[in-house]
């Protein structure tokens, strides 16, 4: 498959999860009006996205929920800078979650 084309300004926000033994990949792009962020940028705003998710949405999650990993991938050219948090927190609400709920 050819690679995407370029996307000016916008940056791909992967985070990866783990629920259960299963791996779930949730997938954001947003847009910046700044100067083209370096890779240390995007390591800082990988790992403030992996606090996020760690302080607001972790503690809606059964024990079962796992981050895995964020990364933040400028889309601007095949050669942009790109930044990988890597996640070990862990969903902190009681009960247990068998499977994945059902998107039925």
């Amino acid at each position: 498959m050819p690679p995407l084309p370029p996307v000016p300004n916008v940056l791909a926000i992967q985070m990866k999860f783990t629920v259960g033994n299963a791996n779930v990949i949730s997938r954001v792009n947003v847009r910046y009006a700044s100067d083209p962020p370096t890779r240390n940028d995007l390591i800082a705003y990988a790992t403030h996205i992996d606090a996020l998710i760690g302080r607001h949405l972790l503690p809606l999650c059964s024990e079962q929920v796992k981050t895995v990993e964020v990364m933040v991938t400028d889309l601007t050219s095949d050669t942009a800078a790109r930044g990988i948090a890597t996640g070990s927190q862990v969903g902190t609400r009681l009960g247990y979650l068998t499977a994945p709920p059902s998107l039925h």
